[in-house]
């Protein structure tokens, strides 16, 4: 059984780069080794996405939701972080911003039967834990 090949033009390739964001996503999602990935992405000079480059774009995401008053646990669930992840995110802020999230222990609880944030958009009461 031979190694199956993946051939891609320069935009089939950024589209997969915005949807996967690194080379070893790309490579996941197709079925293929990451290095045969990098060197398709070298072969038609796209540049890498830099991982501080995709951790910055997520932590601006869960400072919105946060700033938008959704509960840290919610925000914890729909982006697959713990809730100590969301809570150092947030807290990384500027020193002298008032909204300062407020983490404790937390038990676990059925926030979600009231609705909170869904994966790929916000649905929720807006309501700050």
């Amino acid at each position: 059984m031979g190694k199956i090949k993946v051939i891609m033009n320069k935009t089939q390739f950024i589209i997969f780069q915005e949807r996967y964001k690194n080379d070893s996503n790309i490579a996941k999602n197709l079925g293929v080794t990451r290095q045969y990935i990098h060197q398709t992405r070298k072969k038609l000079q796209i540049p890498s996405i830099k991982l501080t480059d995709v951790l910055s774009e997520r932590n601006k995401l869960i400072n919105n939701y946060f700033a938008k008053g959704f509960k840290l646990i919610d925000i914890s669930k729909n982006m697959d972080l713990s809730y100590k992840s969301i809570c150092r995110i947030v807290n990384k802020r500027k020193k002298g911003n008032k909204n300062v999230a407020q983490c404790g222990n937390i038990a676990k609880s059925n926030t979600d039967a009231g609705g909170g944030i869904i994966h790929a958009g916000i649905v929720g009461d807006g309501q700050r834990s």
